[in-house]
Formats: C-alpha cells, sequence, structure tokens
C-alpha cells in the first residue's frame, strides 16, 4: 500500500476458516482428515450502511515492508461498483479513490486506486466498524504487503448541508494558482467536520469544517493535516449545476488563492446519467478505424484509453498498437470510460465482451418508444441465435442518429436508427443493465485457465470465435474468456450450475519455475481462494475442483492419511 519494497509475491492475508473432523480408531494406526474450506459469504445488500459513512482519521502499520503511517478516509456511501470515498496517506504524502467490491454482514470491501504520489495501487482494504472505529485490513494480489489500521470518526453526522453538495467531487483550479482538487463530504452541522480535501498535485490536504450555510454557497473552515499548503484557509462551494460545483479558497481577507469547477464522481451510479455520457463518448470516436478485437482498454498502461487513442492507437490484445474498436468494443469502451472504471471487468457496467454477451447477460429489451442515448441496437445475421454485431443510439446529430463500428472496410460511421431497424437481422432495442454474472474463476498472472462446467462445456484461451466483426474467446451463453488489468485470465458465466466445475491452471510462456499464481473463484455469496502465491512448480496436474449447488459454491471434503502416532 504504502512505502515501496522489493516486488516479491505475498500470500493474501484474506484466511478463511477451517473446519475439521478427525475420526480415529483405536486398533488402526492412521486416522482421516476430512478438510473443507468455507468461502467467505457476501451480504445481499446493495448500499454501504450508514456506520461506515463519514470522515475518520488514524494510524496504520504493514509488514513487507514494515512501515507505519497515518490515514484520512471519507466514505461518502453508495452501491457495489461505485466511487464511494477517498482515502489519504499524509506521512507517505499519497492518496487516492475507493471503489466498493462488496458489501458482507459485517463488512465493506473496497478497491483503493492511488491517484497521487508513490503509494502502492490496487490495494483490497475490508473496512469493519467496531467499538466506533473504522477498523481496516489491507492486502494486495500482486505483492506481500499486508497492513491494518485503526481510524477514529472525525465528525457526526448532521442534517445542515443541503443534498446536492454531498458526495465525491474532482476537478482543478483555472483561476490564480493552478492545482488539481479531491473532495468528499459528508453532511454535518455547523463546526463539525464534514469531510476531506486532497490536493495531489501539490502533495497536501486536510479536512473541512462547516462554517456557515446560506442559499447561494457553503463555506468551509480548511485545515491542512499533511504537506506544505497554506493552512486557516477558507473553502467555498457554490452549486452551479446538479454535477459541478464552483471551488473557492481564499484567506479571511477575501484574496483568493484558486478557484475552478469541480465534478461529482460518486456515489452511485447513475444509469441514465451514465448512458448519456457513454452516448457522449461514442459520438467522438466517430471516422475512427475498426479494429477487430480492440475493446478500449490498454493493456500497457492498464487503463481505458481517451478518444484521442482511439484514433492514434493503444496497446490492445498481446500490447500489440493499434487504433480504433469493434462494435461491442464501441459499447465496451464507452459506457466503461465514461464510469471511470479503472478494471477491465471488476465493477463495470459492461462485463461482457462481445455482442452476444452484453444481449443475452448485460442488456433488457425496451420499446422502440422508450429509447434514449445509450442504447444499443443488436443484430443476428445468419439467424443462428448469437448476435453478431450492435450499435450505439446516440441522439439526432444532423439527422443521424446511431454511431455504428461497422466493419474493418467501413471504420466507425454514423447510421440511421430506421433504416438499420429494416435489416433482416435486426433483433431488437436493449438498454443496458447490471451484468449478469453467476460465477467468476479468476488467476492472477502468469497462468491461463482450462474450465469444465458441469454440462461438459470446456474453455480456455484457444476457445477462439473470429468473425469479419469480432474475436471473442467464448461459448456463447455459458462461458467467457477475458483477460484482466495486468493480464490476468477470467473465466465468467452469466449462470451458476449444479455440479462440479473442474479447474486447470497452465503456466504462459515465458514463465519461470519460481514464479507464484492464485487463483480464486466467487460466486453471488462466496469467495473461495483456491490457491495462494502457489509456486508454478507446484501446480497440480490434476486441477482444481469446485461443487455448486446452483445457489452457492465449495470446496469437496478431501481425504488427507496422517499417521497415528502412539503413545
Amino acid at each position: 500500500m504504502k512505502s515501496a519494497c522489493s516486488p516479491s509475491t505475498r500470500l493474501h492475508n484474506r484466511q478463511y476458516n477451517r473446519f475439521t473432523l478427525l475420526v480415529c480408531f483405536a486398533l488402526i494406526s492412521t486416522c482421516v482428515l476430512f478438510s473443507s474450506t468455507p468461502p467467505q459469504v457476501q451480504a445481499a445488500s446493495q448500499k454501504i450502511p450508514s456506520a461506515f459513512i463519514g470522515s475518520w482519521q488514524g494510524t496504520g502499520s504493514q509488514v513487507n515492508p514494515s512501515n507505519t503511517w497515518t490515514v484520512l478516509t471519507t466514505i461518502t456511501g453508495g452501491q457495489v461498483g461505485a466511487l464511494i470515498g477517498i482515502i489519504a496517506y499524509p506521512s507517505l504524502r499519497c492518496g487516492g479513490e475507493l471503489r466498493l467490491r462488496k458489501i458482507n454482514p459485517d463488512s465493506i470491501e473496497v478497491l483503493e486506486h492511488i491517484t497521487y504520489g508513490g503509494c502502492f495501487d490496487n490495494g483490497i482494504t475490508t473496512y469493519k466498524v467496531a467499538n466506533g472505529q473504522l477498523i481496516y485490513t489491507q492486502y494486495y494480489t500482486y505483492r506481500p504487503t499486508t497492513a491494518t489500521a485503526t481510524q477514529d470518526r472525525n465528525n457526526s453526522i448532521g442534517t445542515t448541508i443541503p443534498e446536492p453538495y454531498l458526495g465525491i467531487w474532482r476537478g482543478a483550479t483555472n483561476q490564480g494558482r493552478n492545482w488539481t482538487i479531491d473532495l468528499a463530504l459528508n453532511n454535518a452541522n455547523k463546526d463539525i467536520i464534514a469531510g476531506t480535501v486532497a490536493y495531489p498535485s501539490l502533495n497536501c490536504g486536510g479536512t473541512l469544517a462547516l462554517a456557515s450555510v446560506t442559499s447561494a454557497l457553503i463555506v468551509f473552515s480548511e485545515r491542512i493535516t499533511y504537506g506544505n499548503c497554506i493552512d486557516n484557509l477558507i473553502v467555498t462551494l457554490e452549486l452551479s449545476s446538479t454535477d459541478t460545483l464552483q471551488y473557492v479558497e481564499s484567506d479571511s481577507s477575501g484574496h483568493i488563492f484558486g478557484s475552478g469547477p469541480i465534478t461529482n464522481i460518486g456515489s452511485e451510479i447513475d444509469l441514465p446519467t451514465l448512458a448519456n455520457q457513454a452516448a457522449e463518448l461514442a459520438k467522438t470516436v466517430v471516422t475512427a478505424p475498426y479494429l477487430w478485437g480492440g475493446k478500449g482498454w490498454d493493456y500497457v498502461d492498464n487503463t481505458f484509453v481517451d478518444s484521442q487513442k482511439i484514433f492514434a492507437g493503444y496497446n490492445y490484445l498481446s500490447k500489440q498498437m493499434s487504433p480504433g474498436v469493434d462494435c461491442s468494443g464501441l459499447v465496451f469502451w464507452s459506457y466503461n470510460k465514461a464510469f471511470g472504471g479503472s478494471k477491465v471487468l471488476e465493477g463495470n457496467p459492461i462485463q461482457y465482451y462481445g455482442a452476444d454477451g452484453q444481449y443475452k447477460n448485460n442488456t433488457v429489451a425496451i420499446a422502440e418508444a422508450d429509447i434514449i442515448p445509450g442504447d444499443l441496437l443488436f443484430f443476428d445475421w445468419d439467424s443462428d441465435g448469437v448476435m453478431d454485431h450492435v450499435a450505439m443510439y446516440v441522439g439526432d446529430v444532423g439527422g443521424n442518429d446511431v454511431v455504428n463500428a461497422r466493419d474493418q472496410n467501413s471504420g466507425i460511421i454514423w447510421s440511421k436508427k430506421d433504416d438499420l431497424k429494416q435489416l433482416s437481422g435486426f433483433r431488437g432495442f436493449r438498454r443496458i443493465k447490471s451484468p449478469k454474472v453467476g460465477i467468476v474463476i479468476r488467476t492472477h498472472s502468469p497462468v491461463s485457465l482450462a474450465v469444465t462446467d458441469p454440462s461438459g462445456n470446456i474453455i480456455s484461451n484457444t476457445t477462439v470465435i473470429t468473425t469479419a466483426e469480432e474475436h471473442l474467446t467464448e461459448i456463447p451463453g455459458i462461458l467467457y474468456y477475458v483477460v484482466d488489468a495486468n493480464l490476468d485470465d477470467v473465466v465468467l458465466s452469466p449462470i451458476l450450475q449444479v455440479g462440479t466445475y473442474k479447474i486447470k491452471v497452465e503456466p504462459k510462456n515465458g514463465t519461470k519455475s519460481t514464479d507464484t499464481y492464485s487463483l480464486e473463484v466467487i460466486s453471488a455469496d462466496k469467495v473461495v481462494t483456491l490457491a495462494q502465491n502457489v509456486p508454478i512448480i507446484n501446480i497440480p496436474p490434476e486441477g482444481y475442483v469446485i461443487n455448486s449447488t446452483g445457489t452457492t459454491i465449495d470446496v469437496p471434503l478431501r481425504k488427507v492419511f496422517v499417521p497415528m502416532i502412539r503413545r
């Protein structure tokens, strides 16, 4: 998380209770140990419990390498997949944002994305509230660092601040001195800390206490708790639109140090707004090339690229550099880029690469009369029940209303909805919904997967479907193989079948026998870790097994013969 160290791989600190039954018989010299590893249970609730919401401050420590540090956190609330807070490590001069991964009965799990400073990125943090304190534990999937922290609440939640001001905001000053701004606000009463502010480009930040509220603006007293910025200034926020605040920082005499707009980047996933933002992004790439297999994710920079790189080129698939996206890639890129996704799949509104997966598992049918910008048109050219093409409705633009990543010859072009719906392969209008995912099998490099589901379907990285419009690794409607950030291989299925899943891992080309890998299986209510930083040389030739009841998963009982020690 924090200070840098050697790039050794670490064991997850997420450990599961092991339940054992030891059956010993007096007249024999062995006993049988039955062992299973019950997965962690995920709560069904979709929004953060109010106990976590607020501003918190404290200290923490880590191992591998050893270090201690201060931490400042504000959690504003939200749902799974959304940005729900910001975090700063004052003594380490770094910080970033928190995206909600899941909600458990007594905890929440977030992905920490460091946006400034040199701290380790993509830590997975579990928060619990106990005795009025926020308890934090963190691990990484790619290094051995683990950390814990205890934070005390900085504020009591009040009712004075109007609802439109609450949430997570990001922007930069454009008058006076120039700096970037990350700001998180909860409700509070006068003279109570309402949130935290970070100035990433200046490596400083602190807390905001509510000073006054009028019908036009809100005033805060700013206390800098880390870095070398000027302390005891005044921050004024004025609502200029539903998702924009005008930020002004000044001293008591009225001298302005900087001002500029900040935009709400959390905390709910507003699908209509997201759809409109995706449509706006799609418009910006008309006339760009069609890239067979291009999804708008750069596998070197580990980010969804901006519009300019759709034209100029980015590292796609096996880190090849090319411009463009394909038809489903236009949808995948525009929605996940608009959402602010920091991973290829995890937490994003679109989690299926291909048109057929998006049709069956990520959208819902709508009437043409209800269509809005961001809605989709799907096509099955050969009437085999597998969608071959998708295009996006974006609203009228000079007589055209659809952005269509047509093919390699045409590129990304303007089209008309009324023309497209007359084509013989047209299969209807659909709207984005939360992705349907029954089971996820995820590696951590450097291994690939071969998965057999209970029906006998087998998928691996060689299960390739190629058409004139898409390059996919899937068994349509059943199993999907994708490569996530850091080139981690993932198999997902929209349905959790009843029976046994068989999983084999194979080292990728160039892997050393001393390299290690991890493997986890995720269902709606459980996470099972099958391998934690296991050396490549110890890959079990028989693979791994997961049992499913159709609603939950578990590992089967294993028999291990242990010699009886006679006394």
